[in-house]
C-alpha cells in the first residue's frame, strides 16, 4: 500500500483492492484496468457513508484532544 494513502481512504483503498484482487490475477494491462473500474463503480452508497463516518470520527478525535490536526488526516 502506497505512504500517501491517508487515514480517510484506508477503507476505500481496501475496499477497491480486495474487489481488483479478488479473482486470479492477470498480466494484461487493459484487463486490470478494467477491474479498476469495476471495483470503482462498484462503491455503494453505504461504503461511502462508512468513509465519512470514519472521517468524523476523527474530526471528533481532534477535538476531544484540542488538537488543531491529526497526522494523516
Amino acid at each position: 500500500m502506497s505512504s500517501n494513502v491517508r487515514l480517510r481512504d484506508l477503507y476505500l483503498w481496501c475496499y477497491v483492492k480486495n474487489a481488483m484482487f479478488g479473482t486470479p490475477q492477470s498480466r494484461d494491462i487493459s484487463e486490470l484496468e478494467g477491474r479498476i473500474s469495476d471495483a470503482v463503480e462498484s462503491v455503494t452508497r453505504d461504503i461511502l457513508t462508512k468513509v465519512w463516518e470514519e472521517i468524523k470520527y476523527l474530526i471528533d478525535f481532534c477535538h476531544v484532544i484540542h488538537e488543531a490536526h491529526i497526522d494523516g488526516l
